[in-house]
């Protein structure tokens, strides 16, 4: 299959003689374009070494492309060859870390021209196996976070692609004989209810149904009433209709 490349079609009708004339090839070759955007290929290749046809794609920087995999990486180190225009390493966004590719998932990546690489777009695992994309995720199904500061701050944070109203879920412990707080909040702004708790590990889980937009922020913030203890919070879950996400660090 031909890699893709941009035609300018100014003078490039019948009767005008300075141009290539839009025949029948070309406009087989917008068809073919168009019918190929219906479609997500699926790989070739191993869980590692990935290879992919896909017609509209171009190499250039910023250039997106989703396929099915089909095998598992296992968190190993991954390139992506689209074309045969070249194995590129294929990265978690904004570092050199694999990310973990499974057998039959669809995944969406960028090209970056300065690092000559892939990325992959952020994701979240569905349990049960579905994928949802969202813009990022700071914390991971069974990650935890502690802090000793006795002021709010960030500890995980989701944004979230789609309007709707979403149960919030986090798990609140701490050491020692402190408090620990924590708190919803959206876009940087208190939004849920504070939480505080001096319960040792694996503490409480706090839960609230909260109303957020496509691009919004849904952040977990936590402190410590004591500076010499530490307050705990882990297993960051958020659940929209009947789908509980947990999140992949990519």
């Amino acid at each position: 299959m031909a890699n893709y490349t941009h035609t300018t079609w100014e003078n490039r009708v019948e009767g005008v003689t300075d141009g290539t004339l839009l025949n029948a090839d070309n406009l087989n070759n917008i068809e073919d374009c168009i019918e190929s955007q219906r479609k997500i290929p699926t790989a070739a290749g191993t869980g590692t070494v990935i290879t992919v046809t896909s017609y509209q794609f171009d190499m250039s920087d910023g250039a997106i492309l989703s396929f099915v995999a089909s095998a598992d990486n296992s968190g190993a180190a991954t390139t992506l060859n689209v074309n045969s225009l070249g194995a590129k390493s294929v990265y978690k966004p904004g570092g050199t870390d694999a990310p973990t590719i499974l057998d039959g998932r669809a995944y969406t990546v960028w090209y970056d021209l300065s690092g000559d690489c892939f990325f992959v777009k952020a994701g979240v695992e569905v349990a049960g196996g579905t994928t949802m994309n969202f813009l990022a995720c700071s914390a991971g199904s069974g990650d935890t976070k502690s802090t000793t500061e006795t002021s709010y701050a960030k500890r995980m944070s989701c944004v979230v692609g789609v309007d709707g109203i979403y149960r919030v879920a986090f798990n609140l412990y701490s050491t020692g004989y402190a408090a620990a707080y924590g708190r919803i909040y959206k876009n940087g702004v208190a939004f849920g209810t504070e939480r505080s708790t001096t319960s040792a590990s694996p503490g409480v889980q706090y839960s609230e149904d909260l109303q957020f937009s496509a691009g919004d922020s849904i952040e977990i913030y936590t402190r410590v009433s004591t500076v010499t203890q530490n307050a705990i919070v882990g297993e960051f879950l958020i659940k929209n209709s009947t789908n509980l996400f947990y999140y992949t660090k990519y």
